[in-house]
């Protein structure tokens, strides 16, 4: 648990467009290759310490023949950015 002791609290809120694959079969739905997606996102200003980062789907579009399998993680945070990545 994260304790906040003082009154200074930053908060960070945004969206990204992971991929868009669904109108020319890209690799996350064709079953090949890699079938992960890895941005950078950076902080409009840094954090003194690293956030805690919270992500999640806000647009699952899938089709009902296929099991929906996702992995959205953030790795590698630091006070001024980390990696959004998908993988399925």
């Amino acid at each position: 648990m994260k304790r906040f002791h003082t009154g200074s609290l930053g908060v960070a809120q945004g969206s990204r467009v992971m991929f868009s694959d669904f109108a020319h079969g890209g690799v996350m739905w064709t079953g090949e290759g890699d079938r992960e997606s890895r941005h950078i996102v950076r902080f409009k200003e840094p954090f003194r310490v690293p956030p805690m980062v919270h992500v999640g789907i806000t647009m699952w579009d899938i089709d009902h023949k296929t099991t929906a399998r996702a992995d959205l993680t953030a790795e590698h945070v630091t006070e001024t950015s980390f990696d959004l990545v998908f993988k399925t």
